[in-house]
């Protein structure tokens, strides 16, 4: 099940919203813990990782440094992006109408100061 963080930057009035997913850590006691997500945290005690920076597939892996692997991992990226932001503004739908920033699978949005 997503989870949707809102994290106020401390002493502003500017919010950051994140997609989180279920993830797992690879590895044992003797091999290194390899993340399926390049930013993972714990919500109540469970892994999570940021929609947005799920590992790269296999077939994305084989492509040669180049053009080509750089157009279709922009995409790759994209699409997880996409589906970040679309979470987030499921789960707060006021968010829509509102002067908001999208920014690598993040939302951000400064309220207007308290008069």
């Amino acid at each position: 099940m997503q989870k949707i963080r809102k994290i106020n930057i401390l002493g502003t009035n500017t919010y950051i919203f994140s997609a989180w997913e279920p993830t797992t850590l690879k590895g044992t006691n003797h091999t290194p813990i390899i993340p399926s997500h390049s930013t993972i945290t714990t919500i109540n005690g469970q892994w999570y990782g940021r929609i947005g920076t799920r590992e790269i597939t296999p077939e994305l892996n084989s492509i040669p440094v180049g053009l080509e692997r750089f157009e279709k991992m922009k995409e790759y990226r994209e699409g997880q992006y996409n589906e970040a932001y679309q979470a987030i503004l499921t789960e707060y739908p006021e968010l829509k109408n509102q002067n908001i920033k999208y920014d690598m699978g993040e939302i951000e949005i400064t309220y207007p100061a308290e008069q």
